[in-house]
């Protein structure tokens, strides 16, 4: 058990170092332009999929692209809200704590349009802007876990939500995993125990909402499956979408 929480405490100050890097000094005005300029080691960005990130290159442009639950303050470390604006924290009979994420209905999904030059954002097969709902944190969940998805740091969660470990291992199915919808707004995780890392790890980029429409595709998207990074299919839901960051 020691060992564990030791990994666990690991990846987690990991993931604030990535944060902390980030930093680029003070925002642009509200409506301004923003550049942001990084550096990299030699070689290619290994892969943008928050689900198969292992390595600081990558975590640092999935910080970029897509925002956590919660996030760790770049100064402290103390989590704060993310693409949640609160959430409450309730222990249970049996020994497992709930967590309960309230999102925020503001933020929408993204693309960037090569022909006009500009980022606008997504629409669903009626017209509507796609936002970020807790169906995308909860299938971002799941695809890590899956099996089939194959992520190095599924662990981390597999280790620490109710259910998550068999379904990683192949042993259960997703429904025995402790992530709730409750509605467009409100996400349930529930944990094996209560711990001050579990805001940490929901907001951690394995976490992170991914968007089903262009993996699996819909009523009117092609499935890109693990191609859904690439120019042309990428989607996401950065910062530089929430009008404060």
């Amino acid at each position: 058990m020691r060992s564990k929480l030791f990994v666990v405490f690991s990846v987690v100050i990991i993931a604030s170092m990535a944060l902390t890097a980030c930093q680029l000094g003070a925002p642009a005005a509200p409506g301004a332009g923003k550049t942001l300029r990084m550096s990299f080691g030699a070689g290619d960005v290994p892969t943008i999929d928050p689900a198969l990130t292992t390595d600081t290159s990558s975590v640092q442009i999935v910080e970029e692209a897509f925002v956590g639950l919660s996030r760790a303050n770049e100064e402290t470390s103390l989590s704060e809200p993310g693409l949640a604006d609160s959430w409450d924290v309730a222990d249970n009979a049996d020994g497992t704590e709930t967590i309960t994420f309230h999102l925020r209905n503001d933020v929408p999904w993204v693309r960037y349009n090569p022909d006009s030059g500009k980022v606008e954002k997504v629409q669903d097969c009626s017209g509507k802007d796609r936002m970020v709902t807790a169906n995308d944190f909860a299938y971002g969940i799941l695809r890590t876990l899956d099996p089939a998805t194959a992520s190095n740091y599924a662990y981390v969660l597999a280790f620490a939500i109710v259910g998550a470990g068999d379904y990683n291992a192949g042993n259960a199915d997703a429904s025995a995993v402790g992530v709730k919808v409750v509605d467009d707004q409100t996400l349930d995780i529930t944990f094996n125990q209560p711990a001050t890392y579990n805001v940490n790890i929901a907001g951690m980029w394995v976490s992170r909402a991914q968007p089903k429409w262009i993996i699996e595709g819909d009523d009117c998207t092609t499935a890109a499956g693990d191609k859904w990074t690439e120019p042309g299919n990428f989607q996401s839901y950065g910062p530089y979408t929430l009008k404060e960051w």
